[in-house]
């Protein structure tokens, strides 16, 4: 699945010929989540086997992700893998772009809190959500999270796949990152 051009992972795999490829109804674009959602498992893959094999190749995808250019923190939910740049993007805390969020955290959590790289971008995401994607319904003043789409327009919903913001948050400041900083500066 590795083994691109780019470093960013194939969508799909043929078990029978090992060829991978990017679904056609992408577009030839690559899902954030799907970058995202595979990091905290090859790391402990390799941890537990031994082998940084795992580990490097999930590593080099995600060095492609730290290289892209941000939407105050937020990357775009789909994007070419040989333009990583391209405009117009949409951005979202739901479909295709979950896991890359959810794991930054606990990617950082897993390396026993000293990838601060991670959960510097974990911060700039949750900010760049706050800013662009929290907003509140105009009559119950209800908070949600919508998505950015590529026209540039605000679609006012919140997706089921969205939901797991909440606890991602509570996580983040039972794991504050200030605090963490305080400890090893205090060592």
């Amino acid at each position: 699945a590795y083994d691109t051009p780019s470093g960013l992972p194939y969508l799909s795999i043929n078990l029978a010929t090992g060829k991978g490829s990017i679904p056609g109804w992408l577009n030839n674009r690559v899902a954030l989540a799907e970058v995202g959602t595979l990091q905290l498992e090859m790391r402990e893959l390799s941890r537990l086997t031994g082998n940084e094999t795992y580990w490097q190749a999930a590593k080099r995808a995600d060095d492609v992700l730290t290289r892209m250019t941000t939407f105050d923190g937020l990357l775009p939910t789909t994007f070419n893998p040989d333009n990583l740049n391209a405009k117009p993007q949409s951005y979202t805390m739901g479909a295709m772009a979950d896991s890359y969020y959810e794991y930054l955290l606990k990617r950082w959590i897993q390396s026993g809190k000293t990838d601060d790289h991670l959960r510097n971008r974990y911060d700039e995401a949750m900010q760049g959500m706050r800013k662009h994607l929290v907003k509140s319904s105009p009559t119950e003043h209800l908070m949600f999270v919508g998505d950015i789409r590529e026209d540039g327009g605000f679609t006012s919903r919140m997706e089921h796949l969205t939901c797991f913001i909440g606890a991602t948050l509570a996580l983040g400041a039972m794991h504050d990152h200030d605090n963490a900083a305080r400890a090893k500066s205090d060592l």
